[in-house]
């Protein structure tokens, strides 16, 4: 018997001032990849947007495929993939994506197989390393895709060093902004900027003003960010800096401790905006 996808549609009514909006959720969940006993959607295409949960390299029972971590990775972006056709879209409409890796010494080797699936243009990306909820799981991958129709730009800011790694700093689409997770690096050279949290925690923020400021955003225009930091002690010190570039109204934001891509770095900050005024 053919297995058929299951599509559930949500209506959500927002006010708008005294007149109701009504948006549309789509909840998308292919067969086999939504694990028996965990409450969570694989998919969620709301207005512009198509949130893809975190995704393992599980089959379709659910275990982990053996063969490491090149074959999890490969794994876990077939799933996504699986649940991106789904929503009717591809990889080519993903514009975020967080990695977490059971060890981080696993880098190189997930970057290996995740260049052949974005190959070009490839979406904003954090990488950090995390503990994993599923048995001898090496790696897990929750993504954001965009409408296909909506213009995107690709923001690499003139005179900045192209990133040899394969996830883009930052991509405007829409009225969005997606900024990759930022670490202490001069944008020239790509080199790692050395400085205690207070020097890196404003190199990146530096670093994320030029590039949103280059696809026509503002600081102000954040709502969503993560900050990792690899020693929690820093967390005030960081607050110092961190603060005096949002204005009265800063985004969102979790703080947790992770072990980052580079011991070079003490903490990694990632973006995500909407264009137009806040208010309280």
């Amino acid at each position: 018997m053919k297995r058929k996808k299951f599509v559930y549609v949500v209506v959500a009514v927002a006010a708008a001032g005294v007149t109701g909006v009504a948006q549309t959720k789509q909840v998308v969940a292919p067969p086999g990849l939504q694990i028996a006993g965990i409450p969570f959607s694989p998919g969620v295409k709301a207005g512009d947007l198509y949130h893809i949960a975190g995704t393992m390299g599980t089959d379709s029972g659910g275990r982990i495929v053996a063969g490491g971590i090149e074959a999890q990775t490969k794994k876990a972006l077939e799933n996504i993939g699986t649940i991106l056709k789904a929503g009717s879209m591809s990889y080519k409409d993903v514009v975020s994506t967080n990695v977490y890796l059971r060890d981080m010494r696993d880098f190189d080797a997930m970057n290996k197989v995740y260049r052949e699936v974005f190959k070009t243009n490839p979406p904003v990306r954090a990488t950090t390393e995390a503990d994993l909820m599923l048995r001898g799981g090496l790696i897990e991958i929750s993504a954001i895709a965009a409408r296909p129709d909506l213009e995107r730009r690709y923001i690499n800011p003139q005179g900045w060093s192209t990133n040899p790694l394969p996830y883009s700093r930052g991509i405007a689409v829409g009225d969005h902004i997606f900024l990759a997770g930022l670490v202490s690096q001069n944008p020239q050279t790509g080199d790692a900027l050395n400085g205690d949290i207070k020097v890196q925690t404003k190199q990146i923020l530096e670093n994320a003003k030029i590039l949103a400021e280059a696809a026509g955003f503002k600081m102000s225009d954040m709502v969503w960010s993560r900050v990792w930091l690899t020693d929690p002690r820093d967390f005030q010190d960081m607050n110092d800096i961190y603060r005096t570039y949002f204005g009265e109204i800063p985004p969102t934001r979790a703080t947790t401790r992770a072990a980052l891509a580079s011991p070079a770095y003490s903490v990694e900050i990632m973006l995500w905006g909407v264009k137009g005024p806040k208010q309280r």
